[in-house]
């Protein structure tokens, strides 16, 4: 365990240049793929189906539903653009840099949420398992700036306990509870980066 309380068993050849990589936080399991996964938004609707998304951030900033999402029954809470139930038909607004949570019933009330999915190199690997792989010439601690960052996300998760977290913008990271959804995204994100070869 390093300074952020992070512990990954999962996948124990993390370089700071690979493609796809994944881990586990406590009782979290995480993914991170360095190419925006395009099937996302219908990885989501299939895998969380009956659920609602919470869209804290969109094109880095907020957003508010239009006259036809709210009739179809997404509404705001605190900032956070929530969802109708999660369906394989419904359509989830996207751009670069969204950050989403999954919950299993709708929340009442949030807290002013961080948003994570802006912070440049921002991800969930032990910094210090990364800086191993660095080139030689390369300065060791230079990504020591991420142990408070994810302290904060970890806090965060655990505040609010959502279902999932997803983040599209520089990386895609998602975050559950369950290691069968996290498998599935790698196997999407996989064979998405071999179509892209």
């Amino acid at each position: 365990m390093n300074r952020a309380g992070f512990s990954s068993s999962w996948n124990a050849t993390m370089r700071w240049d690979s493609p796809i990589f994944c881990g586990q936080h406590g009782t979290w399991y995480w993914a991170l793929c360095r190419e925006n996964v395009r099937g996302l938004p219908r990885f989501v609707n299939e895998v969380f189906a009956g659920q609602r998304l919470g869209i804290a951030t969109f094109d880095s900033g907020n957003i508010q539903p239009t006259p036809e999402e709210l009739a179809l029954g997404w509404h705001v809470v605190d900032r956070v653009m929530l969802s109708p139930p999660l369906s394989a038909g419904l359509e989830i607004p996207c751009d670069c840099y969204d950050e989403w949570y999954v919950f299993e019933r709708l929340p009442s009330s949030l807290p002013a949420l961080e948003r994570f999915v802006g912070i440049g190199g921002f991800n969930l690997a032990d910094p210090r398992q990364l800086a191993e792989s660095f080139e030689p010439t390369w300065e060791r601690s230079g990504l020591d700036w991420l142990y408070p960052v994810q302290k904060c996300f970890w806090k965060q998760m655990d505040d609010i306990q959502p279902m999932a977290y997803i983040g599209s913008g520089d990386d895609d990271v998602i975050v559950c509870r369950e290691q069968r959804i996290i498998d599935e995204f790698l196997r999407i994100a996989a064979i998405e980066a071999s179509g892209r070869l």
